[in-house]
């Protein structure tokens, strides 16, 4: 029986832990959130290094402001920190957002990397987006264009529609909680934030009369029957709000409360005018059919990613991008289950500038934008890129074979952060940075060591079908310390390096890339990590010969040339955790 990984899991929730040990803080206040004050702070040295991990931004709990002039030089972009004073309530609120924000694994769904609770206070630390958010582009630009808004609103909805499929309602959706991931006025890519008062409808209907009520549905302000609740249409309602007023500059409904309510009842909002007039007809018919007051009448979130308006604005896929994703895809499904869930640690600690590259690969794939592949989106993806005669084609058992090595969590479908896993290549995984971010998902207990039985708690915990029984993590975790720590009970960070860089090596000696025909002209050679911002324009350009046979890195190549030690050593863990070494095709 093959193990079933858990990658909401790796969303590490400290306890009684120290956030200053990992994090510079700034104590000068830079701005209110939702629910506390916001500081800047930036992560600590990886290691004994003093280079500096990428970004995050630390907050709990609600929207907030990114400073725009930070007031100190951290030598990379300042962080946000949201320190909350905990009360009951707000105690449960902090831990039914990280409930559901666990849950939530969309390229457009902000991720949750870690929390930290101090006992009264707590900290949410999350994805970091440094292009503001879609109130202050619309602030700082006014109404943006169609070729801007019409993409913004598409990954909005599939977001919304892979958070409905959950049974999650945002229920606050604003222009406020629309965030751009890159601080480049032509960047359309958007993460959908703040999911503290979003809620469930599994058990039945809403009833609580949340949100911004600019944007709030009218079942939601004024229900004509209380018991009745409203569903999860009341998203549909508030991004029609969000495309009206991207598009013209301007709320729908205006006035008092009384007289907003009278006139979202009777769908009375202006469509036509000077601004309206070039705005395209199709537009507009997207805006209608959302402010329906009738639940039954307004669109659903698949309805929407099938209208004219979003058909119209879609993008050429990228198939040089494709196929180099796809290559590492098949080259990952060859590996063992302690490397798949190494690799998976990596992967779910990565934020959108690392994994740019395979987002684009993502959203080419997923056709019916539901934030899920498919087996049969998975076949069509290697039928647009693997010619049937090619020499290094993939058929279509081999496809299916794949998808079931992808499924880490054995759901029938391939997550996000399943596929990121498997798309990131040998590069995507092999930075230090990176890999002193997974190294801390193993470190429970945030002193720099990964003792024996923090790896087979994580282990254990990781494992939905309970395959890894608590002896076999157990022996598991002793052979990695026997093998790759020095006389100690755990492993450090140097360790760390050296266990997942020859793995990687061992696992492309024993699963070499398949290549060959037309595959091999549409690869990407440059050997950059794909998910890197500048990765598609890179792609453009070939290595020379002399490039081409340049050395590996020391710590790779030693580890390529000699086996003999780690070998025998990794065939165990390996064989201990899945019962076999898959083999190479």
């Amino acid at each position: 029986m093959r193990v079933s990984f858990d990658t909401a899991s790796l969303v590490s929730e400290r306890v009684d832990a120290e956030i200053s040990q990992r994090y510079d803080i700034d104590m000068r206040e830079i701005g209110i959130g939702g629910y506390g004050k916001d500081r800047q702070v930036a992560i600590k040295k990886a290691h004994q290094d003093v280079r500096l991990l990428w970004d995050f931004v630390y907050s709990a709990l609600g929207n907030f402001k990114k400073n725009r002039e930070p007031s100190r030089d951290w030598g990379i972009a300042p962080n946000q920190l949201e320190v909350v004073k905990i009360d009951e309530e707000r105690d449960s609120a902090f831990k039914k957002e990280v409930t559901i924000m666990k849950l939530l694994d969309h390229p457009n769904i902000c991720r949750l990397f870690e929390t930290y609770d101090q006992g009264r206070v707590m900290y949410f630390v999350i994805e970091f987006c440094e292009g503001g958010d879609l109130f202050d582009r619309f602030s700082n630009h006014g109404p943006l264009p169609e070729t801007v808004v019409a993409p913004i609103i598409k990954q909005v909805t599939s977001a919304l529609k892979y958070a409905h499929s959950k049974g999650i309602a945002h229920r606050d959706l604003k222009l406020e909680n629309i965030c751009f991931c890159e601080n480049s006025p032509s960047s359309t890519h958007v993460k959908v934030i703040d999911w503290g008062l979003a809620g469930s409808f599994e058990q039945g209907r809403m009833k609580s009369n949340v949100g911004t009520s600019t944007y709030s549905a009218p079942e939601v302000l004024d229900p004509e029957d209380e018991d009745d609740g409203y569903t999860c249409a009341c998203d549909l309602w508030s991004l029609g709000i969000v495309a009206y007023i991207a598009l013209s500059g301007k709320p729908p409904f205006w006035g008092s409360a009384k007289q907003q309510l009278a006139r979202m009842k009777a769908e009375y909002y202006p469509l036509s005018g000077a601004f309206w007039d070039s705005v395209s007809d199709t537009a507009k018919d997207l805006i209608r059919h959302l402010l329906k007051v009738d639940v039954q009448a307004r669109l659903s979130a698949d309805q929407v990613l099938h209208h004219p308006w979003l058909e119209q604005h879609r993008v050429e896929p990228d198939f040089r991008l494709l196929t180099q994703v796809l290559t590492n895809v098949e080259q990952f499904s060859r590996a063992p289950d302690f490397f798949s869930f190494c690799v998976a640690s990596v992967a779910r600690q990565l934020d959108h500038r690392s994994l740019s590259g395979i987002r684009d690969a993502f959203f080419m794939l997923d056709q019916n934008c539901d934030g899920i592949l498919d087996m049969e989106e998975l076949c069509r993806g290697y039928a647009m890129v693997f010619h049937p005669d090619d020499p290094g084609a993939v058929s279509e058992a081999e496809v299916q074979e794949i998808f079931s090595y992808l499924d880490l969590d054995g759901s029938g479908r391939i997550t996000f952060t399943e596929f990121c896993a498997a798309g990131l290549g040998e590069d995507g995984y092999q930075d230090e940075h990176v890999l002193w971010s997974a190294f801390k998902t193993f470190d429970i207990h945030d002193d720099g060591q990964i003792s024996k039985e923090e790896l087979r708690q994580v282990l254990q915990r990781a494992d939905i079908t309970q395959v890894w029984t608590s002896s076999v993590c157990e022996e598991v975790a002793d052979e990695v310390v026997q093998l790759f720590g020095s006389g100690s009970d755990s492993i450090n960070f140097e360790e760390w390096l050296t266990l997942m860089r020859e793995s990687t090596a061992r696992h492309n000696e024993m699963s070499p890339k398949r290549v060959g025909g037309s595959l091999a002209s549409l690869l990407d050679s440059t050997g950059l990590p794909l998910g890197r911002e500048d990765s598609r324009e890179n792609s453009e350009r070939s290595k020379s010969p002399a490039e081409a046979s340049e050395p590996q890195p020391a710590i790779v190549q030693a580890a390529g040339n000699d086996y003999e030690c780690c070998a025998g050593g990794l065939q165990r863990i390996y064989r201990s955790l899945s019962g076999r070494l898959r083999p190479a095709a």
